[in-house]
């Protein structure tokens, strides 16, 4: 079965809305439309309906509000511990704790300081597609945290 156009609108809505992001597509499918319509968001509609099935039967994990830019800072919402749970190649893990919830949890950050601005883009679509993420062999993040210089990622502990 097919979409209805006004269900369409609404998984389109959501989609181009998707954690208040500006509105992205692949490169291969932004290469090929005109200046005039780049700037629209148009998923393929069997990707909506797929979308749509998988909404039906888990629910949507909903990534608005939970990405966070500036005013807005992760030591506003959370204590982080002094001590670093480990670091790697990409960032340094710390401990912290939800200052509203007392909830114990991690977060790597990342410097954004000196990364091309297209790299910069693609980290922050990866971030905001793990937000919806949702599997018990994968630490779900829970929050993000954007700055100039850095991406907090606060995750699962």
């Amino acid at each position: 079965p097919r979409l209805s156009a006004d269900m369409c609108k609404a998984v389109d809505a959501v989609v181009c809305g998707f954690a208040g992001a500006p509105n992205r597509t692949s490169s291969t499918r932004a290469s090929s439309r005109s200046s005039s319509s780049s700037s629209r968001c148009r998923p393929d509609p069997d990707l909506l309906e797929a979308q749509c099935r998988v909404e039906k039967r888990v629910g949507r994990i909903p990534a608005e509000g939970r990405y966070h830019r500036l005013p807005r800072d992760i030591t506003d919402d959370y204590s982080l511990e002094g001590k670093p749970l480990g670091s790697g190649c990409s960032g340094t893990v710390y401990g912290a704790v939800c200052k509203r919830t007392g909830t114990l949890c991690a977060v790597k950050s990342l410097r954004l300081q000196g990364v091309e601005e297209r790299r910069k883009q693609d980290l922050i679509g990866e971030v905001e597609a793990c937000l919806t993420m949702d599997h018990p062999h994968v630490a779900r993040l829970t929050e993000v945290y954007e700055s100039d210089a850095m991406v907090h990622i606060v995750m699962e502990r």
